[in-house]
């Protein structure tokens, strides 16, 4: 019984640390480069062109989803001028700020059509001086990230390769180290370890060549290392694993980088965790929860999984009334921000929680809500015109929902006796 529900520990753990990863490889890009649209000019046709492009850039550095939203319009009035009025190579940087802008509002199919007509329109460029040469690097770099972020890894993978050629022969460091780490954790989430520590090498080997002084280098080496310690513990090597996350937290720390603090301390608190340490997991965890309430109050996503992963600490040292009231709190974070795929991760650690703690029926309701919004999400995602597609649900979703249903059902002589420390 208590090996079943370690398996289902397990398995959560495998779409948290994808959307982890997932933020950690695109912060950085969606801020990424581009000033072409304040070269705009106004002169020979109607103001409003010019004017609108301006205000969006403007509304997107405020970040709020409504502002975003209003720059998403004010982008689109931009893109409606005629040519004689925005040149194709301005509309093309137009396409690349209005794709970062869907990224930001989740909007990853859109964002990944705006890159992809951004790309198009840099490689028609006849004569491509550097300039040009960077812009349709950065527009394939940003069309990879959507393809990644839309789980389509194989296909993002050549044009990945074919942005850090671009950047290569640009003599462009920062650009190609981001991407090196891209294709590490494109090749990380496809359990291709050794080839995901190969990119990740030489995105620090580049790292360290560039100016020591710079300090978004600096942040990007924290996250290299965050990547490698993810990387050797997926492959079971915990002291290696731990002395990247001490590397990375030590950067992160001296840079004030304090998003990547809090991360990297919930990825060595898991780590602690899977070694049956839940005592230290949970003061780290906490830890990384203070970070954030300082520094990051508005981080909603990353305070909601904190808690759950603070709670799944205390779950395995059997206080489960603290568990069950982080759990909660968790998930109402999570349905404040729209967080539909963490909700269905919080409802399940839930589950394992009030399987623990003997409530067998809390526990299969909250089975049921994980499975229920796996469900949904998978089925709006992939087949957006309705009907119901279970069976082409990956199959580690269906086990995570129905194997742990078939375990909340199973007689129990003395449920609370489970102990998650060791499994039995």
């Amino acid at each position: 019984m208590g090996r079943a529900i370690e398996r289902c520990k397990i398995a959560r753990m495998v779409p948290l640390l994808y959307k982890a990863v997932i933020y950690l490889g695109s912060v950085f890009l969606l801020i990424g480069p581009g000033n072409a649209l304040r070269t705009i000019q106004a002169g020979d046709g109607p103001t409003y062109c010019a004017d609108a492009a301006s205000q969006a850039e403007k509304m997107t550095q405020d970040g709020k989803p409504q502002a975003l939203s209003e720059a998403l319009k004010l982008y689109q009035q931009s893109l409606n001028c005629g040519p004689g009025v925005l040149p194709n190579e301005q509309r093309g940087e137009v396409l690349l700020k209005m794709g970062r802008v869907q990224l930001l509002l989740e909007k990853t199919r859109d964002a990944l059509d705006s890159f992809s007509s951004a790309a198009e329109i840099f490689r028609q460029v006849e004569d491509r001086n550097d300039m040009v040469q960077r812009r349709y690097a950065t527009a394939l770099l940003n069309q990879a990230v959507a393809l990644g972020s839309l789980r389509r890894m194989d296909d993002s993978l050549p044009v990945y390769n074919q942005a850090r050629a671009l950047f290569h022969s640009l003599g462009d460091k920062p650009r190609e180290a981001f991407t090196l780490g891209e294709l590490s954790r494109i090749h990380f989430l496809m359990g291709d370890n050794q080839s995901a520590l190969l990119y990740s090498s030489k995105a620090l080997a580049l790292r360290q060549r560039i100016d020591g002084k710079d300090q978004d280098n600096q942040r990007q080496k924290a996250t290299l290392f965050d990547y490698e310690g993810r990387i050797y513990a997926q492959m079971n090597e915990p002291e290696l694993a731990r002395s990247y996350f001490q590397d990375a937290l030590a950067i992160a720390k001296r840079t004030s980088y304090h998003r990547i603090q809090a991360y990297t301390l919930n990825d060595l608190g898991a780590l602690l965790l899977r070694q049956h340490k839940p005592q230290r997991s949970e003061r780290i965890h906490q830890q990384a929860l203070d970070i954030l309430n300082e520094h990051e109050p508005g981080n909603t996503d990353g305070i909601a999984e904190t808690k759950t992963l603070l709670a799944d600490a205390q779950a395995a040292s059997g206080k489960y009334g603290r568990a069950t009231q982080n759990y909660r709190t968790a998930l109402s974070l999570q349905e404040k921000s729209g967080d539909e795929i963490g909700q269905a991760e919080t409802h399940f650690s839930l589950g394992l929680n009030e399987l623990a703690s003997g409530h067998l029926e809390n526990a299969l309701t909250s089975f049921r809500k994980a499975s229920e919004i796996y469900r949904r999400v998978h089925d709006r995602a992939l087949f957006p015109t309705g009907g119901s597609q279970w069976h082409e649900i990956p199959p580690w979703k269906q086990a995570l929902s129905a194997r742990c249903r078939t375990v909340a059902r199973l007689p129990q002589s003395n449920p609370a006796t489970v102990d998650f420390k060791t499994g039995h």
